[in-house]
């Protein structure tokens, strides 16, 4: 069996060969076994280098998707914190090309239906009570009709139309709108809502489009508060109305 020993720092096995017969003197075969194990360190020194590259590449994808995966939801983050703040303006820009751009669009889509029913709620906020706007804009009305018994209250300024011709139409039209502001408030405040303006008048309904087991009484109070706020209103301009 071939034995190794060391020589100038380099290991080397050996066997001594015989001949049996005699014919050839003994003789010793000897080879560099560092020198026939070179190419295994140049594998291995090879691996490493791949290694350590295939590693480097998996970094930078890695970090190359998590900022694709990272940046649309720290848009959505915002959006999202945005519309807490009931900044309903706030847009989500994603141009990546996949489900994520979907989903900022859907959110864009969301955003603006709220900015719209945000904007209707406040031209509605000014006409009707807040508990009639929300009953409205939830979608709790019946588009088919309903019979239902309401309590009604009418409204009618003597002699303000012919204050109003004797005035100059803005100043006129200011006078108006200014008690039926006050008039207005009365009304918001008792749950009521005012079906129509005519000239000088005004209807006004109480248990639509809630039910209102209290408009009897609501209506009954909505109007002495509208005889008090117009003795102020009357008080406030000459001549008397």
């Amino acid at each position: 069996a071939p034995e190794m020993f060391e020589f100038n720092q380099e290991r080397w096995l050996y066997s001594l060969v015989r001949d049996r017969k005699g014919f050839v003197p003994d003789y010793v075969l000897a080879k560099s076994l560092d020198g026939q194990l070179a190419f295994v360190d140049d594998i291995r020194q090879d691996t490493l280098y791949i290694a350590l590259v295939a590693l480097m590449i998996g970094l930078l994808m890695s970090f190359i998707f998590s900022l694709g995966v990272s940046r649309p939801i720290v848009a959505l983050k915002r959006a999202t914190d945005a519309v807490e703040q009931e900044d309903f303006s706030h847009r989500t820009q994603i141009n990546s090309h996949d489900e994520f751009e979907q989903l900022g669009g859907a959110f864009n889509l969301m955003i603006e239906g709220l900015e719209e029913r945000e904007s209707m709620r406040g031209s509605m906020n000014r006409l009707m009570s807040k508990p009639v706007v929300d009953h409205l804009l939830d979608g709790r009305i019946k588009t088919d009709g309903e019979l239902r018994k309401v309590t009604c209250l009418s409204l009618h300024l003597d002699n303000m139309l012919e204050v109003i011709e004797s005035m100059e139409p803005q100043p006129g039209l200011a006078l108006l709108n200014d008690c039926f502001t006050r008039v207005g408030f009365c009304i918001d405040a008792e749950h009521g809502l005012v079906n129509r303006y005519s000239n000088t008048s005004l209807l006004a309904m109480f248990g639509v489009p809630v039910v209102d087991a209290n408009q009897i009484p609501n209506a009954y109070q909505c109007a002495l508060a509208i005889i008090d706020a117009l003795e102020i209103f009357n008080a406030e301009y000459v001549p008397a109305i």
